[in-house]
């Protein structure tokens, strides 16, 4: 079973490609956004909200 937890896209992270900051439970973690960012511009995630696992964003909501 796996646990995927909610958080919003806040920022874009400068130092490595497909990478964002995410709110979760006000804490800020660092996640891949790159399953999400699929075809899209990735700064228009900036506000998304995205279940994160394992550091990871596996899904928009």
């Amino acid at each position: 079973m796996c646990l995927g937890i909610p958080g919003k896209v806040i920022a874009l992270a400068d130092n490595v490609q497909d990478t964002a900051w995410v709110d979760v439970c006000g804490v800020k973690r660092e996640v891949n956004v790159a399953l999400v960012a699929d075809g899209v511009d990735a700064a228009s995630l900036i506000g998304s909200w995205v279940l994160v696992h394992v550091g990871f964003a596996m899904s928009r909501l």
